[in-house]
C-alpha cells in the first residue's frame, strides 16, 4: 500500500493497526508491518519493522482486533555517488515496552446504572496514550457494566 501522509518526524516509534471485524472471516494472523519512507532527493529509504506475531480475530488468542505495534528494527538503504546501495540494520534502542494493565470498573448501585453499550477507556502517562481501547472480556462478569 502506498500512502502520502504528513511526516510524524524521524523515527516512526509505534503504530497501531486493527480491523472493523467484518466480512465472512474477519480473523487475521498479522506477522509484522514494515513501513518505508523515502529519503529526500532518492538517495534511498529506511524501513522500520513492527513484529505483531498475533492474531487480530474475536475468535482467537485475547479477542482483539487492533493492535499496538513497537518498532523492532530500522533498515536503511542509501545510494552511494558510485551508484551502489548500501544496506544497514539497526536494532532499535529503548524500544517503547508494552505493559499489560488490570482494570477494574465499578457501575453504581442505583436504578438504571448499567449499560449495553461499548465502554472505552483510553490511559494518558507521560510517555504519551495508549489510545481508545475497548474494555470486552471481563475476568468475573459475564453482563459487564451491570448495576452493583
Amino acid at each position: 500500500f502506498i500512502v502520502e501522509l504528513e511526516d510524524v518526524g524521524d523515527v516512526i516509534e509505534k503504530i497501531r493497526i486493527g480491523h472493523d471485524n467484518r466480512g465472512t472471516n474477519p480473523g487475521w494472523h498479522l506477522d509484522r508491518v514494515e513501513i518505508r519512507r523515502q529519503l529526500r532527493k532518492g538517495k534511498g529509504s529506511e524501513t522500520t519493522i513492527f513484529p505483531c506475531e498475533c492474531w487480530l480475530a474475536k475468535s482467537e488468542e485475547d479477542g482483539e482486533t487492533v493492535r499496538e505495534l513497537v518498532a523492532s528494527d530500522i533498515i536503511t538503504q542509501k545510494l552511494l555517488r558510485d551508484g551502489t546501495l548500501k544496506t544497514t540494520e539497526t536494532e532499535v534502542e529503548d524500544a517503547l515496552e508494552t505493559h499489560m494493565y488490570k482494570v477494574t470498573v465499578r457501575t453504581g448501585d442505583m436504578f438504571g446504572a448499567g449499560t449495553d453499550a461499548n465502554v472505552f477507556l483510553t490511559i494518558y502517562g507521560d510517555l504519551g496514550d495508549t489510545g481508545e481501547r475497548k474494555l470486552a472480556k471481563s475476568e468475573n462478569n459475564k453482563n459487564k457494566f451491570e448495576r452493583g
